[in-house]
């Protein structure tokens, strides 16, 4: 029986967002200036977690806006990082699309994040010409050369002259895009519990153990369309120590509603230690803008035994 422990992480990435992170250190410093700006950086109380529940990775990210806008029209957008353990070095940033002018606060942020000691970066914004657009918000800490904790959000908005909604109309003027069941596919990804998300591909793993070393275990990546996504790219991204034992990591091709893809591989690690493999989808919609999504598994492996998370001493719920 597969066992789904994984953390989500949506990346609907435009043209001009950063598709390489840059991981640099956290130690929060409000009020350092980036050109002419001075970061609102506020402390705010906690907000609880979805369902009870800690996330497999420590960090989360939220984005709010107070309104969808029309052209010209501001709004506030504010994104709020949390972390459910000590995350040093995390750098925090709100990627805006071309067409949309910041009027205050800044889009960077670094510094130590602390559990119940969440942080805010507030921004201001308006929209220069009509169009679709995608807001991001991303926020990273470096564990070692090869493992990253992280978490990113989007929000998705389609701003005419006289209005503002949120969401991405189809070309003919048909509404945000809805969800489309999965006809009979068995996917972790239909078990979610969520309703459409605004990125119409969604990226989800499925890992059969988390493993000693080396015992082979199954993993599945599953990438899910909403909405046609031609030239759709996928991969399942290994750290050093693991051994791909059967299976490829890599796929391309048309993901349509009802038909998802399954890339499913074996592997094993050939050493202890602590592990994120990572799958991510992307489809190019035009030049400036691409969906997206990434999923992560975070595993712990010792000699005679395994478990998920990255937690001492036993396995996480």
């Amino acid at each position: 029986m597969m066992r789904r422990f994984v953390s989500r992480i949506l990346v609907t990435v435009l043209a001009m967002v950063l598709v390489t992170a840059t991981l640099a250190g956290c130690g929060v410093t409000p009020g350092v200036e980036t050109g002419t700006q001075t970061p609102e950086v506020v402390t705010v109380e906690p907000t609880g977690q979805t369902g009870g529940q800690s996330p497999s990775t420590p960090i989360t990210v939220r984005l709010s806006m107070d309104k969808a806008p029309r052209l010209d029209e501001e709004a506030e957008l504010v994104m709020e990082i949390q972390t459910i353990t000590d995350a040093p070095g995390t750098t925090a940033e709100i990627a805006l699309p071309a067409g949309a002018r910041l009027v205050s606060g800044d889009l960077r942020w670094e510094g130590d994040l602390k559990p119940d000691q969440p942080v805010r970066l507030v921004i201001r914004l308006a929209f220069t010409q009509e169009g679709q657009y995608t807001i991001g918000g991303k926020a990273l800490c470096p564990l070692s050369a090869d493992m990253v904790w992280g978490d990113d959000d989007y929000i998705y908005l389609t701003v005419k002259q006289d209005s503002g909604s949120f969401g991405l109309e189809g070309g003919g003027g048909g509404g945000a895009l809805t969800a489309v069941p999965l006809a009979t596919a068995v996917s972790p990804c239909a078990s979610s519990g969520q309703a459409a998300p605004s990125t119409p591909l969604l990226v989800c793993f499925d890992i059969s153990k988390a493993p000693k070393v080396n015992e082979e275990i199954d993993l599945v990546l599953d990438i899910v369309a909403y909405a046609d996504a031609p030239g759709t790219t996928a991969e399942i991204i290994l750290p050093a120590e693991a051994r791909l034992v059967s299976g490829t990591l890599q796929w391309e091709g048309d993901v349509t509603p009802g038909h998802p893809v399954r890339l499913a591989i074996r592997l094993l690690f050939t050493q202890e230690g602590k592990y994120t493999i990572g799958g991510k989808a992307l489809c190019t919609i035009s030049s400036d803008m691409v969906w997206g999504d990434d999923d992560y598994v975070y595993l712990t492996v010792k000699q005679d035994t395994g478990f998920f998370g990255f937690e001492e001493g036993g396995a996480t719920p």
